[in-house]
């Protein structure tokens, strides 16, 4: 299972310099959470969780808290002491977090490396491998009809049709001198010339 490497880590509190520009959000759980809290309460959980979501880690100061959230002093007067009494977002090593985020932050990049190396794995299938003409099952396939194509020839002894799509190629018509004809008459019985 992939996690953040010290490689990945920025000097922010240990967060990830993967960019993710979103994370999974639950109204349910968030309600529950904050079920009797004020409008502005809910607000400043909410505006936190995503300033977190997007610096790794919060300051740990009220003060910078605050004008990150951009929250009057009156306002964060009355929403503070919830979140905070809440333990929403404890003190961690560099500033604060709320860890439930922090789990998310981490699932969300075990996903990405998962698809990730798995995006990886079928570009090596698609690109690296040798490429046959032939679909491996289809009719007439084997052995020596798909080396044969691969190697654009015209078919085996069996009859199977080229895959080639090489097309006529048509004269460039030249005048008297030899030098291609910038003005060419075209042919007004084109049958009557491929005999």
């Amino acid at each position: 299972m992939a996690t953040i490497s010290d490689d990945d880590a920025r000097c922010n509190g240990g967060a990830s310099a993967v960019t993710l520009a979103w994370y999974s959000w639950f109204p349910g759980d968030f309600l529950n959470e904050t079920r009797g809290w004020s409008a502005l309460e809910r607000g400043l959980y909410r505006e936190l969780l995503d300033a977190q979501w997007a610096m790794g880690t919060l300051p740990a100061s009220p003060a910078d808290l605050r004008r990150i959230v951009s929250y009057t002093p009156s306002e964060w007067r009355r929403a503070w002491p919830t979140v905070e009494r809440m333990g929403m977002f404890p003190l961690v090593p560099g500033g604060r977090q709320n860890p439930a985020l922090e789990r998310r932050r981490q699932q969300a990049i075990n996903l990405r490396a998962r698809r990730q190396a798995a995006g990886r794995q079928g570009n090596v299938v698609r690109w690296l491998r040798p490429r046959l003409a032939i679909a491996p099952g289809s009719p007439g396939e084997s052995p020596g009809n798909r080396s044969a194509i691969a190697k654009g020839s015209p078919g085996d002894r069996k009859g199977i049709a080229s895959t080639s799509t090489t097309t006529k190629r048509e004269e460039t018509p030249r005048n008297a001198g030899g030098a291609p004809n910038p003005n060419p008459v075209p042919n007004p019985n084109p049958k009557r010339a491929a005999r």
